[in-house]
């Protein structure tokens, strides 16, 4: 609304620069995650500052990670250093880091903290890039999907999908000694739409493959701006429809299909489902939802003005991967913004289960999208986990916080319960 807008154009010219600085993470009461973002920081700090002077990704990011400490012993460098970064931040420069965890030598990591796999392969999935028929649910006039995406690139024929398994199910090549499991779970990772891949959420899909005794498909979705939307929604779409159709290569009976995602992914993932709804085609048995951005609307919210100081989403971050993923055309779709679905949608919906970070910039999306979706009487369960930012599920072995955020009793329960008090 107007009062909104004017209050977003007024606090555009505030310098929290503090922030960056000595009051890095000052809202956390766990030292914990001040600590860590203190690192992040000073690890982008020296990132940038080798950005072109390295073109072997896994060199730099070591070299990064080693010269840190000039920004780690010094919160004022630091502090001007990551303000300037986030003014106008360089989207070559995003990518790049977040990717880091997926590269050499982060990448190693949850061969070592994680449990192990006795299947994790890439599977490159054909996706059919077709015009999409208005249906029923939208009609023609308001036809969520473009014919067209506007990136540059050229659309792939296939999309990469990370398959990990704890144990051999049959049918999974030839490795096969267990019986094929009853249930898949599907994942879509985050990364603002423009970073990160399934190597990158290794961390705690290893994990969750062991205690879930369940194969993950997680999918390397095109990224933005190349591939804005609607691209990584389709091809998330072609990716589900293919393993609905080759669930036994896949080690399952696919009788329980979940969707996962978190941030960005947790938007793709409901998106999704409103998906099957418009094509007609089985919707997952539940969605789980961490952390979702579910509007790209610049409308304030309490939570949404956090990001003035959010050590991992300031506000110019959340800003530019909006810009990114929209791209430049106008679309109004609740495949693009979730929370603009229809009462009758939300109901459709499958049951639909939320874990939300107290101290993440997103939060209110969350709990907007859960009472809004009791309110249609569909079935919703919204988690508030205390003292958490963004992302926490990559920081598993961080902390208490984080890792009991990341056990097998925050997954989605078999039946998702409808409560107003969790809402």
């Amino acid at each position: 609304n107007a009062a909104s807008a004017a209050l977003a154009d007024k606090i555009n010219g505030w310098t929290l620069s503090p922030a960056y600085g000595a009051g890095v993470a000052f809202h956390f009461r766990d030292q914990s995650f001040v600590l860590l973002f203190r690192a992040v920081h000073a690890v982008m700090a020296s990132f940038a500052d080798r950005i072109g002077h390295y073109t072997n990704p896994a060199i730099r990011a070591l070299i990064s990670i080693l010269l840190a400490g000039k920004y780690i012993r010094s919160a004022s460098h630091r502090e001007l250093r990551v303000r300037d970064l986030l003014r106008a931040p360089s989207l070559p420069m995003l990518q790049s880091f977040w990717h880091l965890p997926g590269i050499l030598p982060l990448s190693l990591l949850p061969t070592v903290i994680s449990r192990a796999s006795a299947v994790n392969t890439v599977l490159q999935i054909p996706v059919a890039h077709e015009e999409r028929r208005a249906t029923d649910v939208h009609g023609p006039e308001t036809a969520s999907m473009p014919h067209q995406p506007a990136g540059k690139a050229p659309l792939p024929a296939v999309v990469p999908a990370r398959l990990i398994s704890h144990l051999p199910f049959s049918a999974q090549g030839e490795l096969g000694s267990t019986p094929p499991a009853p249930a898949l779970l599907i994942h879509i990772h985050g990364g603002g739409f423009l970073s990160q891949s399934s190597k990158a959420h290794e961390v705690y899909l290893r994990d969750w493959a062991a205690d879930l005794g369940t194969p993950i498909l997680s999918i390397d979705y095109s990224l933005a701006p190349a591939y804005p939307y609607p691209t990584a929604l389709r091809e998330c779409f072609a990716v589900y429809k293919w393993a609905l159709q080759n669930a036994a290569s896949l080690g399952t009976t696919a009788e329980r299909v979940v969707v996962t995602g978190d941030s960005a992914g947790g938007t793709l993932a409901i998106a999704l489902a409103l998906r099957c709804l418009e094509a007609g085609l089985r919707v997952p048995d539940a969605v789980f939802m961490s952390y979702p951005a579910l509007s790209i609307s610049p409308d304030l919210s309490p939570a949404r003005l956090t990001a003035l100081y959010d050590p991992l989403l300031p506000k110019s971050i959340l800003e530019t991967c909006v810009r990114a993923y929209v791209g430049p055309e106008s679309v109004v779709s609740p495949l693009l913004s979730p929370l603009d679905a229809s009462p009758e949608l939300l109901r459709q919906l499958p049951p639909v289960h939320i874990m939300a970070m107290a101290l993440d910039p997103l939060l209110d999306d969350s709990v907007e999208f859960a009472r809004r979706m009791r309110d249609a009487g569909g079935e919703v369960s919204l988690r508030v986990v205390d003292d958490a930012p963004h992302g926490v599920l990559n920081f598993k072995h961080l902390n208490k916080v984080s890792y009991v955020t990341s056990l097998p009793d925050a997954r989605p329960p078999r039946t998702a319960t409808r409560s107003p008090s969790s809402c």
